[in-house]
């Protein structure tokens, strides 16, 4: 049973449990925070990623269906249609689908991750 003594030993050990962010991933992280970065090299990174690339498109097409455009399918177009910060977001959001997906106690690390954002 968690309690509020046992905390801090339950988050030590989920934290020790928690996977790595794919290579992928971590390069594009670095990538997007980067202001010298190149959009060419970071779409071509995010093609070795289907669900990033999918993501990005998924993104940007929404945009254009707003605006009465047809669909694109060109990643390089798609992500200088969203730009940046949503690429960032793209990212982190697999990221952590993915973590979620895979880890038995990520429910209790979202929980306390939302408790810890609210106070």
């Amino acid at each position: 049973m968690l309690t509020i003594s046992s905390l801090p030993e339950e988050i030590g050990k989920l934290a020790g449990a928690i996977p790595a962010f794919p290579r992928v991933v971590s390069q594009l992280l670095d990538m997007v925070e980067d202001e010298g970065a190149s959009l060419d090299r970071l779409v071509r990174m995010a093609k070795g990623d289907p669900v990033i690339l999918a993501q990005i498109l998924a993104m940007a097409n929404r945009i254009r269906r707003i605006h009465a455009q047809p669909d694109i399918s060109d990643p390089f177009l798609a992500a200088s249609l969203i730009g940046m910060n949503q690429l960032r977001r793209v990212v982190v959001t697999v990221a952590m689908n993915r973590f979620s997906d895979s880890h038995a106690n990520a429910s209790f690390m979202r929980a306390h991750s939302q408790a810890v954002a609210i106070v």
